[in-house]
This record gives structure tokens, C-alpha cells and sequence, in this order.
């Protein structure tokens, strides 16, 4: 790498530029770099007051260094200067040119340059505190770049197929849909078949669809359950690991029973969890088991799973997303159930909330559960909580507005498959009305998501993720032309580098 002359480094801390004018030797910056990454960076003092930057084989690089990236400059007028990609690979995260304050622009990068910058001003001039500094080689590594993820510049549609119509097969309504691959490839499609109509109680069967080409094709629809007049529904799919059992969780009520009525309790019934399972690839299932004394509280009124997918966990955890209403109140609760035994028996995890209700919930690098949920706190997006101990608390639950949401159940799952970094995507109505169903993608344990792909422009709504045989992944997801629920969509996907 060439030298540079360098008067002032600005980099971004959160949203507060940082400028730093080097006007005598400053120490050494020490970026996180991916593989192959060997060489810091040192600033020397040059001529006039200027300062030449370049790469030193010798110095630590990475967020472990102990070193102080920056010994702190004094103060001077300089221009400002961007921290810019190297030439040398083209799958890197990114840093961002702040001039006067302002992100002037973001660029994609694996190693870094240092080159001067011209402002239309001089730069803002700023000093952190020491104790700061290791975390700017956190942030330059996570911010997202150009629309990027990593060695993937966009996604992709192949093709969309209906799976479920709207009056085909003896239902008015499909709705809520399920999507999960098994160990051997068979892609597994649920949802809810409404009889009569598209209300959310009567008569209402759990029917799935299978692939065993990659999702070109689907067999005839099957019937899981079904009760006569009575409600089965919120299909959430899991796969263990291990032992390759298909575990398929949903509730039922009484299908005169409404929800309001199940949750001011002035109903013939109540609601109650089920668990079914298969283990030749969802061709039968086992008889419906009641596992409601297992996993819902006295004082729970309103219960629901999913609905979407459950997770495996590395410790080999089986890990379902649900919500609940309490007893009394209004108030809808996230909280997760979980089995240790591969699914004989189920136990109660922790809770979040209050005003969050359908979830899903994804394993992070570092073993933390992220949980995703639809907010009621009327400020149109997303609620998210983490866990640090396999879902047994979850002690925080924060808004994350950069995923508008419409009041609306969503999809998230993690893909290890293909890529050095783990991936994760997200799908869901991103407005504040039942439309425009796209799918996004993240690189940095879904902090940024600079990936974005509208599927439908018109009425859609729920949706659920999953990765494909082939390594490609699908969106099966509600949607219409005057109607989100005319018919369920399936899209495949994949990420183009």
C-alpha cells in the first residue's frame, strides 16, 4: 500500500462523528480485518505538520489488541480525511467518510487505506476518551457497505409458485403459513385451511404441502388436523438436529369460541397446545398430543405458537416461539417453550414484554437468542429481546425502528450455509400497512440489514422463511392483488455475489 499524507482521521461513533486532526505521531490504528488480515496501520509525523500513514506488518491487528488504536493528537485545523477500501479483496465490510459532521459516503472495504479528503470545511474536531477506542474496530467491522453483505450484493428472485388459493380444495381461506426443510432435502409447507371463511375461529384444519425437488414442484395437499367445526392453527415447524424428527406444534379452541371471548374467559372453552411429529419426511404424522399442562400457566388466557418455525440450538435444545395474554389484562407476552429430551416432554422459558405477541427467535454467533417480535407500543416496527442463558429470561425488550412493521407477524431465521459469516434474514410487510412484503438480509447478527428485496408490491402479510436443498431460500408468504389473503405465495431466492 502506498503512503498517504494525512492531516485529520474522522470516523463515525454512533451517530456522533469523531474528528481527528494528527498534527504529531498517533500511535496506531489496528483494524479487524477477515482472514488474511496481518498488518496494522501506524501514523508517522511528515513534513509541515502533516502526517503519512502506513501498513506495519508488525503491529497487532484485531479487537483483542490491548494497544491504544490512537494516542490522542493535538488539536489543529485539517481537512477531513476518509477511511477508504484497499484494493485488495472485494468481500469487506465497510467504513464512512464524515466531513463537517455529515456521512459523505460509505464505502465497501476488506482492508484499509487512509487518503485525504477535501470538506467543504474543516473537519469537526473532537477527542474520545481513551477507554473508547476498542470499540471503533467493532464498529468499522460491523457497519454495513454499499448495500452489501459481505461477498453478496443483492438477492435474487428465480420464480414464485401459488401454494395455497383461495377457494381451491374445499377452503374459502389459506392463511398463517409454515415453511421448513428436512435433514434429507423435503421442503415442508403448513397453513391454516379456513372452511367457511377467512375468520380466525370456526372450522379451521392444519394442512401441509411437500417438495422433494427443491420447491419446484409441490404434492397434493394433506390434511394434519382436524376436529369437525373446531379451530386448529399456528403451525410451527422444527427439525431436530439429531435425530431428524419433523416436530410440528399448534393450538386449538373451540371453534364458536372467538378470541376475545378466550380472553375475557366469557367463552365455552380455552385455548390449549398440541404437538405432532413425523419421521418419514411429513409423508404421516403421529397422533395429536395435548401438551398444555406442560407449558401454559393457569393464569394464561389467549395462547399461540409461533407461528412460522422453531430452532435447534447447538446444545441441542429444541427452542419454539410462542405468546400468551395474561388472565385480567390486555397485556400480550412473547415467551419461548423448550425441550431438552428431543421433544417427550416441553417446559415453560421466559417471557418478554409486555404489548409483543407473535415471534420468532434465532441463535446469534455467541450463543445469545435473538428474539424478533410484532409491538403493540404503537410505533410501527419491530420489538426485539436477547437471552443469554437458552431462553430461560429475557430481560430487555427494545424497539428497532429501522424494521417498519405494520402490526404484523414476520419471519427471521439464521443460514450458516455458503458463507464464511453467518447470515440472517428477515421477511415481513415493511410498511405501516399490509403490503409490500420484502425480504432482508443481515451479516452482523441483524444489527444493520443492507439487503433488501420487495417480493409484492400489493396487500400481503404473514410470511415464513427457509433455506432450500439446492442452498437457495424461500418466502412463503400471504398476498393479493385487492386482499393480503388471496393465496399463499412461495418464492425462491437466492444471494448474488
Amino acid at each position: 500500500m502506498e503512503s498517504e499524507h494525512l492531516q485529520s482521521v474522522d470516523v463515525s461513533w454512533g451517530q456522533e462523528p469523531v474528528g481527528i486532526p494528527l498534527t504529531r505521531p498517533a500511535g496506531t490504528f489496528s483494524p479487524t480485518g477477515g482472514e488474511g488480515r496481518d498488518e496494522g496501520v501506524r501514523f508517522m509525523e511528515g513534513l509541515h505538520g502533516s502526517t503519512t500513514a502506513h501498513r506495519d506488518p508488525e503491529l497487532p491487528v484485531g479487537r483483542d489488541s490491548v494497544e491504544p488504536l490512537f494516542d490522542l493528537p493535538t488539536a489543529g485545523e485539517a481537512n477531513a480525511v476518509s477511511i477508504l477500501p484497499g484494493p485488495e479483496r472485494k468481500d469487506a465490510r465497510c467504513a464512512r467518510t464524515v466531513c463537517d459532521g455529515r456521512i459523505d459516503s460509505t464505502e465497501s472495504c476488506p482492508t484499509f487505506r487512509f487518503m485525504e479528503r477535501k470538506c467543504a470545511s474543516p473537519a469537526t474536531k473532537r477527542i474520545l476518551k481513551r477507554a473508547c477506542w476498542s470499540w471503533i474496530v467493532i464498529i468499522l467491522a460491523l457497519m454495513p457497505g454499499c448495500g452489501a453483505v459481505g461477498p453478496h450484493t443483492g438477492i435474487r428472485v428465480l420464480d414464485e409458485r401459488d401454494i395455497f388459493v383461495a377457494g381451491e380444495h374445499g377452503y374459502h381461506t389459506f392463511r398463517i403459513p409454515a415453511l421448513i426443510s428436512t435433514k434429507q432435502g423435503t421442503g415442508l409447507a403448513f397453513c391454516e385451511g379456513r372452511k367457511h371463511s377467512g375468520s380466525d375461529s370456526g372450522d379451521i384444519d392444519v394442512v401441509l404441502r411437500r417438495s422433494t425437488d427443491g420447491g419446484r414442484t409441490w404434492g397434493p395437499i394433506q390434511v394434519v388436523a382436524d376436529d369437525g367445526p373446531n379451530t386448529f392453527g399456528n403451525p410451527c415447524a422444527i427439525v431436530d438436529r439429531d435425530t431428524g424428527t419433523i416436530w410440528l406444534l399448534l393450538t386449538h379452541n373451540l371453534g364458536q369460541d372467538r378470541e376475545s371471548e378466550i380472553v375475557n374467559q366469557t367463552g365455552q372453552g380455552t385455548r390449549s397446545v398440541l404437538v405432532t411429529y413425523s419421521r418419514d419426511e411429513g409423508l404421516t404424522w403421529a397422533p395429536i398430543k395435548s401438551i398444555t399442562e406442560q407449558v401454559k400457566r393457569p393464569d394464561w388466557t389467549w395462547y399461540a405458537t409461533g407461528p412460522g418455525v422453531g430452532i435447534p440450538l447447538r446444545s441441542g435444545r429444541l427452542v419454539i416461539p410462542c405468546d400468551h395474554i395474561e388472565a385480567g389484562t390486555t397485556r400480550y407476552y412473547s415467551h419461548v417453550i423448550y425441550s431438552d429430551d428431543h421433544g417427550k416432554t416441553w417446559q415453560i422459558g421466559g417471557r418478554a414484554g409486555p404489548q409483543v405477541n407473535e415471534c420468532q427467535v434465532v441463535e446469534r454467533s455467541d450463543g445469545t437468542l435473538l428474539l424478533n417480535m410484532r409491538s403493540h407500543a404503537g410505533k410501527q416496527c419491530r420489538a426485539l429481546s436477547t437471552s443469554d442463558d437458552g431462553g430461560l429470561t429475557w430481560p430487555e425488550v427494545t424497539l428497532a425502528p429501522e424494521l417498519v412493521d405494520p402490526v404484523c407477524q414476520a419471519s427471521l431465521i439464521r443460514s450458516d450455509a455458503g458463507t464464511r459469516t453467518p447470515l440472517l434474514l428477515f421477511s415481513n410487510p415493511a410498511s405501516t400497512r399490509r403490503e409490500k412484503v420484502t425480504v432482508r438480509v443481515s451479516a452482523d447478527e441483524g444489527l444493520t440489514w443492507p439487503l433488501a428485496q420487495e417480493l409484492h408490491t400489493g396487500p400481503s402479510a404473514y410470511s415464513c422463511l427457509g433455506e432450500l436443498a439446492d442452498g437457495s431460500f424461500a418466502c412463503l408468504y400471504e398476498r393479493g392483488e385487492k386482499s393480503p389473503y388471496e393465496k399463499i405465495t412461495l418464492a425462491r431466492f437466492k444471494l448474488v455475489r
